[in-house]
């Protein structure tokens, strides 16, 4: 446990966190996305909701762009908050949540009866890798006295890093975290930190009475993991992290990262000099989503013609991309991680595209 504390305080130093902040880890960021937005449901609500249930009279909202990561949508879902709870706000061209919206996204909500309590922020977007403004929503909720909740399964990695760190500028201002150990911080099973800005908020999250575990409900027993995840038995994360951290050192991550951010940006700079290839959005992570589209070619067939594409680079094992769909087309996606992947790989990866797009026709 000695383990786990040094790592949430290290981190949560380098959020930019003082004071009373604390964290516990989960298996996964759904679980971990879950812990937190339990704890911001309880603390916001204007009654033990823990207790008592949802009132129909007194629902609460969840504000989530709907480039968030699916297990936020159920989670409000799983709390019993219903669909009209997940309070939906519009995204931009490069996939960021519309923060100019949010006021007007509150009012609505409201005048459906729905009083929303939190913001969920993404930094970075699961489908396409797009940084929210963390500023900006940080601004909206301290002016409404909302909880800022940021998933940062995925891109909180550039915490380590000096040129990325900027994609995260406000994140000192959420109320919560989360941050995968098993993502960019190169862990290999799931390993999942939560944050909280008040150690104290991450009891709120549950307020049963077992006896037999808690001995006493008004006491933060910070060892006592039950007290405040979904997991009662756990496998020691906390020693995993700590693990990775001291063999790899912060310089390594450092480096690791820059240089997925850095390759993903020459990706999309060759996707974009290529005519027969499209890119959906200027890449703030390591996470690139383009197609085959050459010029002239009827879009209504693109969208089968990409799925052939994958499919048959699948199963030759060439190479390991996925695919995702957003305003009715489907797109091809890559999320560089390895840390031998090169320029050449991806220019390979590209002209096996083009052959196989030809074999098609």
């Amino acid at each position: 446990m000695a383990m786990e504390k040094n790592i949430i305080k290290l981190i949560g130093k380098m959020v930019g966190y003082t004071g009373n902040f604390d964290g516990i880890f989960t298996h996964g960021g759904s679980a971990g996305n879950l812990t937190a937005m339990l704890a911001a449901r309880q603390v916001m609500s204007d009654y033990n909701i823990w207790e008592d249930g949802v009132k129909e009279n007194r629902k609460i909202g969840f504000i989530v762009s709907d480039q968030s990561h699916y297990g936020i949508g159920r989670n409000v879902k799983i709390m019993g908050l219903g669909r009209e709870s997940l309070v939906r706000i519009e995204y931009d061209r490069q996939f960021r949540m519309k923060t100019s919206l949010l006021e007007n996204c509150r009012k609505k909500a409201d005048k459906r009866g729905i009083r929303v309590v939190a913001v969920v922020a993404n930094s970075c977007s699961t489908a396409t890798g797009s940084y929210d403004d963390l500023e900006a929503i940080a601004d909206f909720c301290e002016k409404h006295d909302l909880w800022m909740h940021v998933d940062g399964a995925h891109g909180l990695g550039v915490l380590f890093s000096d040129k990325y760190r900027v994609r995260i500028n406000g994140i000192e201002r959420a109320d919560s975290l989360v941050i995968d150990f098993h993502k960019m911080l190169l862990v290999s099973g799931l390993n999942t930190l939560v944050l909280f800005k008040n150690a104290d908020q991450s009891y709120e999250t549950f307020a049963q009475k077992a006896s037999y575990l808690f001995k006493k409900p008004a006491e933060n027993e910070w060892f006592n993991s039950a007290r405040r995840t979904l997991e009662c038995t756990k496998s020691a994360l906390g020693v995993v992290a700590y693990t990775a951290l001291k063999y790899y050192g912060r310089s390594y991550y450092k480096e690791y990262i820059d240089s997925r951010y850095d390759l993903a940006t020459a990706f999309a700079n060759l996707i974009l000099e290529d005519g027969e290839m499209e890119l959906a959005a200027q890449p703030d992570a390591n996470i690139i989503c383009f197609r085959y589209a050459p010029v002239n070619h009827e879009d209504t067939s693109l969208s089968r013609i990409n799925s052939i594409i994958r499919d048959k680079i699948i199963k030759e094992g060439s190479f390991f991309i996925v695919q995702t769909e957003f305003e009715g087309k489907l797109w091809l996606r890559v999320t560089l991680l390895n840390p031998i992947t090169t320029e050449n790989d991806l220019q390979e990866l590209l002209r096996r595209i083009k052959e196989i797009a030809m074999e098609i026709k």
